[in-house]
């Protein structure tokens, strides 16, 4: 059976596309708009309750919703599988989608996003305004609701550079200032230390020895980090993927709740510069277990450049990494960093 889920702002081309897969591959089209309409219209129980909460003003709840869907693929046991167009909209719903799937055998086979900046989605509604003769296809409406479908969008940035280049601090104020969720494999890996947890002592000891935390380790605590944060924004991450195989995984991760990443950052700081950075803060109390000897200072930089160089050109080549001047004062490297998050958020 083949599960489609389809994701684009108004304008997009979704009704289009879905339309064409639909009878290409023998799929039943599933709206919930379109679903709910046809409830209400047969007086269903559910299309009276869906009725009466939107004749109150409410949404209709996922509750209702996830009943109308499963009434639908189990009244159509002769599709070859189901396009989803717009569903599930939230992080709520893709779990909603997933159990859904799993109780009736089967699964979402893949997820379509399709992507247009807010200027062409203007223009083709625009030109579909002009034979609808509806008072609401004009420009500012059009604007208005792109907007808000645009913001339910993740945006999740990768912020990269070799340790010392100020990626961390970057990282975590860039989270607050734009209600981002900060996942970073340091704090991470540290509650583990202080909880004294089995995790938590296999970390202490890779540290001492200035190894790197295995994968095995680390994309756990990521994936519980993801799964308990619900109805965020995004996700800026510092410090994962470090490698190919981690950059990989990132994409699966996010993949799994229709989203990816929308933008990579990196810092870039010259090496004499991280070196000096480095061997500073080994006097600090805000000591890494790597920064407390030279050899393992400079063993922690060649592995960035060894395995984390390669995972910023994979990046470049899909989307562009966007580099950053990591020299000056923090606000004057902030001040570039939320340059990129500002033209990130205008361009939806």
């Amino acid at each position: 059976m083949l599960n489609v889920a389809l994701f684009g702002p108004p304008g997009a081309g979704k009704g289009t596309q879905s339309a064409s897969l639909v009878e290409e591959f023998n799929l039943f089209y599933i709206s919930t708009g379109d679903l709910l309409r046809k409830e209400i219209a047969a007086e269903t129980k559910l299309g009276l309750e869906a009725k009466s909460i939107i004749a109150s003003g409410g949404l209709v709840s996922d509750e209702i919703i996830v009943q109308v869907i499963e009434k639908t693929i189990t009244e159509h046991p002769e599709a070859n599988g189901f396009l989803f167009d717009g569903f599930p909209r939230t992080y709520i719903q893709c779990y909603i989608l997933e159990g859904l799937m799993l109780k009736l055998n089967t699964s979402l086979s893949c997820l379509i996003c399709l992507e247009v900046n807010e200027e062409t989605s203007v223009r083709r509604l625009l030109e579909r305004g002009r034979t609808s003769g509806r008072t609401d296809d004009n420009e500012t409406v059009i604007r208005a609701i792109i907007r808000d479908e645009l913001v339910k969008h993740l945006v999740n940035v990768v912020v990269f550079g070799y340790p010392g280049s100020g990626r961390g601090s970057q990282s975590a104020s860039l989270a607050r200032k734009y209600g981002l969720e900060y996942v970073a494999t340091g704090p991470l890996l540290d509650q583990e230390i202080k909880a004294g947890t089995p995790i938590g002592r296999k970390i202490v000891a890779l540290y001492e020895s200035g190894q790197l935390v295995p994968d095995e380790i680390v994309v756990q605590l990521i994936e519980k980090k993801l799964e308990r944060s619900r109805e965020v924004k995004g996700f800026i991450f510092k410090g994962f993927p470090r490698t190919l195989v981690q950059s990989y995984i990132l994409d699966g991760l996010l993949r799994k709740v229709g989203s990816s990443v929308s933008r990579s950052i990196e810092i870039q700081v010259p090496m004499l510069e991280l070196i000096k950075r480095l061997d500073e803060r080994s006097r600090t109390e805000r000591c890494m277990p790597y920064d407390n000897a030279t050899a393992k200072i400079v063993q922690r930089l060649a592995e960035h450049e060894t395995k984390t160089v390669p995972v910023i050109e994979k990046y470049s080549q899909l989307h562009g990494v966007v580099k950053v001047d990591g020299m000056g004062s923090f606000e004057e490297v902030f001040e570039r960093t939320s340059g990129v998050l500002e033209s990130l958020f205008r361009a939806g």
